[in-house]
């Protein structure tokens, strides 16, 4: 079987480098079924789109299951409906095959009991590059369920339970007003809580730090521990009955009830109590 040369391999990837960094895209055929692509994901062509959907909703839960994308979803003072942006990628092994597999792609956005659940269907087979990020705006924000394989998880200003997960991604809940779960694999995560939030937090990350802000109305037991890493507790207020500090792992407890726990591999826990 003929064989390439390497001069001609060498020659070929410098010369596609370079095009490259000028900002051009090129195409080089290096087999039947082998197509490398200057500015393409993961070596296969892409087509991309944003879709813009609007309900007239003023109060609802969120539920958002997608993958290779990030989900923010937020609570706007004086919103006056549910506003929510998709950014949509296919993969294909042509381009063509990448518009139509694009085309093809269904948003999902079903409203029952007072949740509104999004997720996007990607046409078979499945690319690995393909991608969905939701961006979802509400008027008042209650439970949050909000799962990605790859991407970060963005929550803010929920007043009922929030549950965060992503595989690859950092979580950042902020101004949350009830009990909150997240977890991920590669990612920090950082919370923090309303002043009138009691819990309980229940967080845990593999590789990256874990920071959680509590307020006034938090209460209960607060079990922190880490194995590379250190654990940081400030009690501003002093408002810790109990607390026992070691260099990788804490204890603390405060007036009221509940259990939370924050924890990772490798990374610092650090919580701060108002």
């Amino acid at each position: 079987m003929p064989t390439t040369p390497l001069r001609l391999v060498l020659g070929s990837a410098l010369l596609l480098a370079m095009l490259a960094l000028s900002g051009c895209d090129v195409n080089i055929n290096l087999g039947e079924d082998e197509v490398v692509t200057s500015g393409s994901v993961s070596g296969k062509f892409h087509a991309e789109k944003v879709e813009n959907l609007t309900r007239a909703i003023q109060e609802t839960s969120v539920q958002v299951e997608t993958r290779n994308g990030e989900v923010d979803v937020r609570q706007i003072e004086g919103a006056k409906e549910v506003t929510i942006t998709v950014t949509i990628k296919t993969g294909g092994k042509t381009q063509e095959t990448a518009d139509e597999r694009l085309g093809k792609v269904k948003t999902i956005a079903e409203e029952k009991d007072g949740t509104l659940t999004l997720r996007a269907e990607f046409p078979k087979p499945v690319y690995n590059t393909d991608a969905a990020a939701f961006k979802v705006e509400v008027p008042k924000l209650r439970d949050v369920l909000a799962r990605t394989n790859n991407g970060a998880v963005i929550v803010h200003a929920a007043s009922g339970v929030v549950d965060g997960t992503s595989s690859n991604g950092t979580i950042r809940i902020t101004d949350a007003g009830s009990s909150v779960r997240a977890k991920s694999m590669n990612g920090s995560i950082s919370i923090t809580m309303n002043a009138a939030a009691t819990g309980p937090i229940e967080v845990e990350a593999v590789n990256g730090s874990v920071e959680a802000e509590v307020g006034a109305g938090f209460g209960g037991t607060l079990e922190m521990s880490t194995t590379n890493g250190k654990i940081d507790f400030r009690d501003n207020n002093e408002r810790a009955k109990k607390s026992t500090i070691r260099k990788h792992s804490g204890s603390v407890v405060l007036e009221g009830s509940g259990e939370s726990t924050l924890k990772t591999v490798n990374g610092s826990v650090t919580v701060v109590v108002r």
